[in-house]
Order: C-alpha cells, then structure tokens, then sequence
C-alpha cells in the first residue's frame, strides 16, 4: 500500500488539478460503493445466519445498520461542505490586530497575510485554517471549522469495523 501513497503524493505534486479532478471522484466513489458493499454482505448474508430473520434482533440489526451508513455519510458530506479556509473567518479577522500581526505569516500562493497554524494546500489552492491533511475521501481539507465532523465520521466507522462477525 505505501508505494500506491508515494506515487499518488507524487503525481498530486506535480499534477494537482489532474490529481483532484480524478482522485477526488474516485475516492468518493469508492467509499460508496464500498459502504454498499459492506452493507449488504453484512445485512444480508452474516446477520441472517446469526439471528432469526422475523425477530426483533434482526429487524434491530437493520436499524443499526441504517444510522450508521447514514452518520458515516452524512458526516462525509458535513465535511465536504464545510469551509476550512481562511476565506471562512468573519471579515473583521481576516485582518490582524495590531498585537497579533507579528504572530501572522505571508502565504506565498495567495498573496495574503494568513493566521497562524495555516497551511496552503495546493490541492484545494487556498489557506486552511489549522490545517491538518487533504483527504481524498472526503475530498476536501480537514481543519478548524471540520474537524470535529471528521473525527465523528472516523469513530462511526471505527465502531462499525470494531463490531464483532460471528460465523
């Protein structure tokens, strides 16, 4: 897997609007399909041979299953449609106070003075507050204003992954 991460690095280096305009639809995809996937061998394969298909552990099964397909996506697109950039501050902190203007650095791709912990990201071609990586899943920088609903999105899905298969 790691050479499959260093070539995707490189090739979003030195391509990234390719990069973001192949990846990102991918990768989306992929979590679609592979949440469908997942779904329907667990809801109708695995369950039915653990509980009976007319009782109230199967039909609470579904249910389950349901809220978390419909977190783990929901929360995806939360984060999706949520602005990290420093674009998203109120008018009056884009610009520094007067105390705080030492702490400010200059971004050399967008031509601006940018809070401190911002990050310009080459993929989305902005400053990101707090910036803590580009995911492809998501499509988008996760930062400041959506990294809350990522985390939520990831202990979903951790907690689906962690659920115990009995065969």
């Amino acid at each position: 897997m790691c050479f499959i991460m260093v070539g995707c690095k490189y090739i979003a280096d030195i391509y990234p609007v390719q990069f973001v305009k192949t990846a990102h639809p991918l990768s989306v995809g992929l979590v679609i399909v592979g949440t469908a996937f997942f779904l329907s061998v667990e809801m109708f394969l695995i369950v039915p041979m653990i509980f009976d298909t007319g009782g109230v552990l199967y039909k609470l099964a579904w249910l389950v299953a349901i809220f978390i397909v419909y977190n783990l996506l929901g929360n995806m697109l939360a984060c999706y449609r949520t602005d990290s950039s420093v674009a998203s501050l109120p008018r009056d902190r884009q610009i520094p106070d007067p105390e705080e203007e030492h702490l400010w650095h200059h971004c050399d791709y967008c031509q601006m003075l940018v809070p401190p912990r911002s990050w310009h990201c080459r993929l989305c071609n902005c400053c990101i507050l707090r910036r803590d990586h580009h995911c492809i899943f998501t499509a988008t920088c996760i930062g400041h204003n959506n990294y809350s609903i990522f985390d939520d999105r990831n202990i979903v899905g951790l907690g689906n992954a962690c659920t115990p298969v009995h065969s």
